[in-house]
């Protein structure tokens, strides 16, 4: 049996070391590892199309909703699977309209990621089941009062890690906290929160929740 092309778009090294020892542990699958988007579009241009892409949403430089958005078009067969720790609508649904064949939330077990990913591997869509309830619970007109757009304008402005950040300390998460959950060192965790917070004109971890809420990168 041959064995299955996989590739993990990823600059966070805890959850992509998960996804690889998730992927190996099935012993048929064969990894391929970026970690910025201009390295993802330059091996999947030497190297593609693989079997499945697993792409993270928040990447140095840019969002990995844009890659979904590209290979969808240009590789219609490939499985693109977002994988992220955004749960809100707008992320959702902007990366379902750009082509993802699945949502996948970080986290969880490298057991239920092999699963999700075998699934992937016979051609049938992969969703957390809590973004599953929440998709069902929209279209049944049980969700939140959010519309499935893009984030405001300002939200814009914050790099896809800058508002990752944000999400976790607007959390309660200490920056120490943050920094451990991304593998990241504190000063560059300081860094992305000084930017977020600059760029929102706020001030305090008060603030920053009242902004993340606003733009919708806090579940419900």
């Amino acid at each position: 049996m041959s064995r299955t092309r996989l590739f993990v778009v990823d600059d966070n090294h805890g959850t992509l070391g998960e996804a690889l020892r998730a992927a190996s542990a099935l012993g048929q699958f064969v990894t391929t590892t970026a970690m910025t988007m201009a390295e993802a579009d330059a091996i999947m241009q030497a190297e593609g199309p693989f079997d499945i892409a697993l792409v993270d949403l928040g990447l140095p430089d840019g969002s990995g909703v844009d890659l979904l958005r590209r290979w969808s078009v240009q590789y219609p067969g490939m499985p693109c699977i977002a994988y992220t720790v955004f749960e809100d609508d707008a992320t959702l649904f902007s990366a379902l309209a750009a082509g993802a064949t699945g949502y996948i939330l970080k986290g969880q077990t490298g057991d239920s990621l092999c699963a999700h990913l075998v699934t992937a591997k016979l051609g049938e869509p992969v969703i957390s089941p809590s973004i599953a309830r929440r998709v069902l619970a929209y279209f049944r007109g049980g969700a939140p009062s959010k519309a499935p757009v893009a984030p405001e304008s300002d939200a814009a402005a914050l790099s896809p890690r800058e508002a990752e950040v944000l999400a976790l300390v607007a959390r309660g998460l200490t920056i120490s906290e943050v920094a451990e959950q991304l593998t990241l060192s504190v000063n560059t965790i300081r860094t992305h929160v000084k930017g977020a917070y600059a760029k929102l004109g706020v001030h305090s971890r008060t603030g920053a929740l009242r902004e993340a809420q606003r733009l919708g990168l806090l579940d419900g």
